[in-house]
């Protein structure tokens, strides 16, 4: 059985949002995960590891596209049932992340 939405996303329609990555952002999301893998937090951890830094988790910035789908494309209700990723830099704390679906 096929849900009629009220609203369907049309050819064309673009929703994008920005948002800057702060150390809040990384302590709420591993409250909410249990997630509390040092290489997000730990400068001497992440020193050792081929980012030299701390780096954001790569499922906030994926979130975005979630906060998009869910409340702009094509309104708020929206559900989506896939997405595929591929992270080809990390992100860090003051980090500027876009995401445009």
């Amino acid at each position: 059985m096929k849900k009629i939405l009220s609203q369907e996303i049309k050819i064309g329609q673009t929703a994008r949002t920005s948002k800057q990555i702060t150390q809040t952002n990384l302590t709420l999301f591993a409250a909410v995960t249990g997630d509390f893998n040092p290489v997000h937090f730990d400068p001497v951890y992440s020193a050792k590891t081929r980012f030299k830094n701390p780096i954001a988790y790569g499922m906030i910035a994926a979130g975005l596209v979630s906060g998009l789908m869910g409340m702009n494309l094509p309104g708020p209700g929206n559900v989506y049932l896939q997405q595929a990723l591929n992270f080809l830099n990390p992100v860090k704390v003051h980090d500027v992340v876009t995401a445009c679906v």
